[in-house]
């Protein structure tokens, strides 16, 4: 009865993480903020089972990183922020695993918005913490550009990799934290870019 039984624990484990990512969707302006450093958060993250187990799935793929030394501090939910860094991250692995010399980049910066993002009329000019995850893989056409951020709208396999809830999450996690995605995208890969507002506030760590 071995395998009747993991199919059923199987089963389980993903309908486990639909539930859970509708629950960050749907709590997410419930979450306590606090001043915190993205470097810190994407260190944490990095060193997780979580990331592990994604880097065990897709170990072709070499994942680097480029973190400003000097980024300001954000106001923030850590547990909804290491959310949209692991979606992202999985989302990136998955594009760039499909090409030789596949390759996944994780950056922070400082910057100044003073200009509209695409698919923004309400920008806030000022400044910002940025995180961005570009890969190397085929890029995201026009026509699921329009909608990658839906829930349930992937081109993945369900259940095997993803909710397909993962950048909705995405998507809501910086809204509640009145943020903005801006996403580059052409036939050499793609790169989200999480812009967080900064905080003077010191963090408490």
């Amino acid at each position: 009865h071995r395998n009747g039984i993991q199919t059923i624990r199987d089963a389980g484990l993903r309908a486990a993480a639909v539930v859970e990512d509708l629950l960050t969707v749907a709590k997410g302006v419930a979450s306590p903020r606090v001043p915190l450093n993205l470097n810190a958060v994407l260190h944490t993250y990095l060193h997780s089972p979580e990331h592990a187990r994604l880097l065990n799935l897709h170990g072709v793929v070499q994942v680097e990183t480029d973190l400003d030394e000097e980024l300001l501090n954000i106001r923030a939910s850590r547990i909804h922020v290491i959310k949209a860094i692991m979606n992202l991250v999985s989302n990136a692995l998955d594009a760039a695993s499909y090409k030789e010399g596949a390759r996944v980049l994780i950056r922070t910066e400082n910057t100044f918005i003073d200009r509209a993002l695409r698919g923004y009329s309400d920008v806030r000019l000022g400044e910002y913490a940025v995180l961005a995850v570009r890969d190397n893989g085929a890029g995201i056409s026009a026509q699921d550009l329009e909608r990658i951020f839906e829930p349930f709208y992937t081109r993945k396999v369900m259940g095997r990799s993803g909710t397909g809830l993962g950048l909705t999450i995405v998507w809501n996690v910086m809204q509640d934290h009145d943020g903005y995605v801006d996403v580059i995208t052409d036939g050499r890969g793609s790169e989200f870019r999480l812009y967080f507002p900064i905080t003077r506030d010191l963090t408490q760590e």
